[in-house]
């Protein structure tokens, strides 16, 4: 997510608390721990994310 340009909304998601607390960034990102599938399937973000927005893994 570093070396990705910023967009308008920025989610991490990990289930490691320490990767989570080590992180950092130039640009707001939300940091949620936990797993991609649970988070993404009772999130809002699945319910109100307009068509045609990336959801990318790394």
């Amino acid at each position: 997510m570093k070396r990705k340009p910023p967009t308008m909304r920025n989610i991490g998601i990990d289930l490691d608390a320490q990767a989570l607390a080590d992180f950092a960034c130039d640009y707001p990102v939300e940091l949620v721990r936990g797993g991609c599938h649970e988070f993404l399937s009772t999130s809002e973000v699945n319910r109100n994310t307009p068509s045609g927005t990336l959801i990318h893994r790394t």
